[in-house]
Order: structure tokens, then C-alpha cells, then sequence
């Protein structure tokens, strides 16, 4: 007789990876696990809706704070707090490309995520703009701030018909 597993359980390993230890199959489809394998992103918000439990490579678990600390940098903070926002919303994103970017598949939208202040250049929205469009995606910047809280906004190009002088 077999037991359903209700929690997806993953090991963190000395090179600061993750394996799954067990997963339940609608876990790892809701968190595009299938296509990816575990994300540290994915991860922490499973842990935080108490759908995981991770251990470390000495077996001892991890809580979600500091899940964060051994993954640790700000970018992980940012996209989880994103991520758990749009979950919220009823979106179901997934992990892109770039270390910053956040995907809804369904919706066709490329979201990038900044922490308040962050000094982005124009250029750079420019560029992310461009990524875009090439994927036939809206682009939506995503702000967090100190707090958690999350603003989006969405960027497009536009371009302006040359103004002739008399």
C-alpha cells in the first residue's frame, strides 16, 4: 500500500544545489519543476506555504529564513517576494532566463524584477524592451520594496514620427 506524499521534500548539497528527495507530481507541474528542476525561487515559496520541507547536506532542516541565507543574496529575496506576489494574483510564473526575470507563459509576459532604488538605466530598459518584443511578450518591470510590497509597471517602445521643420 502506498502513501501519497503531500509535501515535496529537497536536500540542499555542499555545492549550494538542490536535489528532490521526493516531489509529488502536481508540485513539480505547478512549479515547472518538469521543465527545470528545482529553483531556489520556487523553492522558498513552497517552503513558505508549507508545501516542502528541505534539509541540509547533515539531514537537519532548513526553515525559509535560512533557506534564504544559504542562497543568499538579494536577488532570491526579490524574485521570491515577486513570485509569491503574482501567486497571490492567481498567475503561475515561471523562473527565465535572465538571474532578474520572471515568466508567465499563458499570458505571454516577461516581467523583471528590481529592488526599490536600483539605478536602471535607460538603456537597460531599452534592451529588456527589445528582449521582449523578440519573444512576442509584454514586458512589465516589477519594484519591490523594503517591505515586500511589489508595484509593476509596464514598459513598451515607442517610437515618434520625426517632427519637420518650416
Amino acid at each position: 500500500m502506498s502513501i501519497a506524499v503531500s509535501k515535496a521534500r529537497f536536500r540542499i548539497t555542499s555545492s549550494r544545489g538542490i536535489e528532490i528527495i521526493e516531489c509529488p507530481e502536481k508540485i513539480r507541474e505547478c512549479c515547472y519543476m518538469v521543465r527545470h528542476g528545482p529553483n531556489p525561487v520556487m523553492i522558498a515559496y513552497l517552503l513558505y506555504v508549507g508545501k516542502a520541507e528541505v534539509v541540509d547536506e547533515k539531514g537537519r532542516k532548513v526553515d525559509l529564513e535560512e533557506f534564504v541565507k544559504i542562497f543568499g543574496d538579494r536577488n532570491l529575496w526579490i524574485l521570491f517576494s515577486t513570485y509569491l506576489d503574482l501567486r497571490r494574483r492567481g498567475k503561475v510564473p515561471d523562473v527565465g532566463v535572465e538571474p532578474n526575470e520572471l515568466v508567465i507563459d499563458r499570458e505571454r509576459v516577461c516581467i523583471y524584477v528590481y529592488e526599490e532604488n536600483a539605478k536602471v538605466r535607460p538603456s537597460e530598459l531599452l534592451s529588456l524592451v527589445e528582449r521582449g518584443l523578440r519573444k512576442d511578450c509584454r514586458v512589465m518591470i516589477a519594484v519591490v520594496d523594503m517591505y515586500g510590497d511589489v508595484t509593476y509597471y509596464e514598459v513598451t517602445k515607442m517610437v515618434f514620427p520625426k517632427i519637420e521643420r518650416r
